[in-house]
């Protein structure tokens, strides 16, 4: 048989000190904090950052999209109501080039005739958060083609209705603007 070791008599050690324990947790603790407020806030200026660069090459839409969903402070409210409203215009300018390279022109007319209801549905909130400009400039866009692709005047487009079209692409009826839609 194995004789068996005699057990060693456990060394008793001094108790940790508390105080110095305490604050390497708090330390550590407070570096994990650090770290993470400060990703989030590097995110979010970046982000934000990012989609002024966007908007300022004229890309609305794409601005909007890379603020949308996000929880904005006060001091960037104006900017991501101005990315939003411009967006609207411009999803519709977008729409309107698509539509006329696939040559479905009533499809492109309405979009342009959109372009002209988002203006004036949205001119007065665009003009209070500073962008009355880009409006005006996409109700530029609108007006250019309505007059030169489709030979509509302004005054003519805010009066047409809607349009339903058949399969075979043609205008097949046409529902008047109500005064009051």
């Amino acid at each position: 048989k194995k004789e068996k070791k005699p057990k060693e008599p456990p060394v008793k050690t001094k108790p940790l000190p508390k105080v110095p324990v305490f604050l390497m947790f708090l330390l550590a603790a407070s570096v994990v904090v650090l770290v993470y407020l400060g990703s989030s806030l590097v995110g979010y200026s970046s982000g934000m950052s990012q989609a002024r660069q966007v908007y300022d090459r004229g890309d609305y839409v794409g601005a909007y999209q890379l603020i949308r969903g996000m929880k904005v402070k006060e001091v960037d409210r104006a900017f991501y109501e101005k990315a939003r409203l411009t967006s609207y215009l411009q999803q519709k300018e977008n729409a309107y080039e698509g539509y006329l390279a696939k040559n479905m022109y009533p499809e492109a007319l309405d979009a342009l005739i959109s372009i002209v209801g988002k203006y004036d549905k949205f001119l007065t909130e665009a003009a209070g958060v500073g962008a009355e400009p880009e409006f005006t400039e996409l109700l530029q866009f609108a007006e250019g083609n309505l007059s030169s692709v489709f030979q509509v005047s302004m005054e003519e487009a805010t009066r047409f209705g809607i349009m339903n079209v058949g399969k075979d692409g043609y205008i097949n009826e046409f529902e008047e603007k109500p005064e009051q839609p």
